[in-house]
């Protein structure tokens, strides 16, 4: 049953310029964020590539902000991430980033070679991007598994706990207890909104995965055509040169029996 309603080598090329646009504003993006020694290399989730649940100091670093007893620590912390200035990133972070550059990179070149082998049908100008890109859907499995965990693990931790932030009233200053009432109303927000993140994270990475998968199917379907239709050229090359030697063997043989019959016809007529 085909995959698709165009032919193989056509939505080979699709996938390839989408690749191909991808990868490069991954490159850009990536390339700046290296060159500026700051961000979070979110960009690289386009390739099926994910920072998150790489590096778990940055990913906990909101949950130990929330237990300190500084009102402006905390409050800090449970703004939004969009309103707070991009943190340098240490040695790990950025190593990390370097090999996400490599692989969009590599990706880049890859995505044009499959245009290319589309064009041409090359028969293993696919496999660069058929293996790229299965390591791209194996990251994606494992951060649909972490992601999965996480949502089970804080949904269980809500449900002993509840939203009651460890946070007790003041015992010097009573006064601050309706601050640190408004603390807990943030927290309660800010609880609600990674609630509903963590679900939406889950249901995206699912529809990516569904299509990055549906796409490696794609170009591998194409790449077993373009790898027949090689054969086959091979195989027609071989077959004329095959009738052409054979049909010259015949008549060279046939030469003895026709120059027999042409004598015998010659003394037919003068024995009559």
């Amino acid at each position: 049953m085909p995959l698709s309603c165009v032919d193989a080598s056509v939505g080979a090329r699709i996938v390839a310029v989408l690749g191909l646009v991808t990868s490069g504003v991954v490159v850009a993006q990536l390339g700046a964020e290296l060159a500026r020694g700051a961000g979070d290399g979110g960009v690289a989730v386009l390739l099926g590539l994910s920072l998150d649940e790489l590096d778990s100091r940055q990913r906990h670093t909101l949950h130990s902000d929330k237990h300190d007893h500084d009102h402006d620590q905390l409050l800090q912390a449970l703004a939004d991430p969009g309103d707070r200035p991009p943190h340098p990133f240490d040695t790990y972070v950025r190593d990390i980033l370097v090999a996400f550059l490599v692989y969009a990179v590599l990706y880049l070149f890859s995505s044009g070679l499959l245009a290319y082998s589309s064009l041409v049908a090359l028969r293993w100008g696919a496999l660069p991007w058929l293996l790229l890109q299965a390591m791209s859907v194996a990251s994606q499995v494992a951060r649909l598994v972490v992601q999965v965990a996480q949502r089970a693990h804080e949904a269980e931790h809500q449900l002993h706990a509840g939203y009651a932030h460890p946070m007790a009233p003041h015992p010097i200053h009573p006064g601050h207890e309706a601050l640190d009432e408004h603390i807990r109303e943030h927290v309660r927000e800010h609880e609600v909104r990674r609630e509903h993140s963590a679900v939406i994270g889950i249901v995206v990475t699912t529809a990516y995965l569904a299509v990055s998968a549906y796409m490696w199917l794609v170009v591998l379907v194409a790449h077993r055509d373009w790898s027949s239709s090689s054969k086959l050229r091979r195989g027609g090359r071989g077959g004329a040169r095959g009738v052409g030697d054979e049909g010259y063997s015949l008549s060279m043989t046939n030469i003895p029996a026709i120059t027999k019959e042409t004598l015998g016809a010659v003394e037919e007529p003068s024995e009559a």
